[in-house]
């Protein structure tokens, strides 16, 4: 993969690119649903503690039972202001995309010689490897399914099967 991407620094960013874009619009869309979710439901929220007020005040719950409403829907709308502030910064996390594509081209053209894996040279490229177990227990001819997560989407996943 580094040695497509040096040789053919272009190609290899205008795929990375055209995923990341088509990756952005799926996740901006889902994203903009979640979040009209989140504010409606805070908002809700918010109507919902003014009246349990408004039938403290006139004395239609006790002050306990009230006590007892509103910290839970507080906590709650403490909840979904977190879960919006992630989205918030997921999103933010999207437009960082195309700089990590180009952080990779030049990490990747550093690399010329690539004569042994070293652990630099996968905090650089991969983000993580997942080992799966053998479909097959106590086999010694079934091998393990590995799955390597590089530091950027690309169209192809890296799935090898060995021993």
């Amino acid at each position: 993969m580094t040695a497509y991407a040096r040789e053919h620094a272009d190609e290899f960013y205008e795929m990375a690119a055209q995923n990341g874009r088509a990756e952005a619009r799926k996740f901006g869309k889902s994203a903009e649903r979640e979040r009209k979710q989140i504010e409606t439901r805070i908002a809700q929220i918010d109507n919902t503690i003014r009246c349990l007020y408004e039938d403290r005040v006139v004395g239609r719950i006790t002050p306990e039972r009230y006590d007892s409403l509103a910290a839970g829907y507080e906590t709650e709308q403490t909840e979904l202001r977190e879960k919006l502030a992630q989205l918030d910064r997921k999103i933010a996390g999207l437009d960082l995309q195309e700089q990590y594509i180009r952080k990779f081209i030049e990490q990747a053209r550093e690399y010329i010689e690539m004569p042994r894996l070293t652990a630099e040279l996968l905090r650089v490229f991969i983000r993580r490897i997942e080992v799966f177990e053998k479909p097959e227990k106590y086999s010694r001819t079934c091998g393990n399914t590995i799955i390597i997560h590089y530091t950027f989407e690309c169209d192809k996943a890296f799935i090898a099967v060995g021993t």
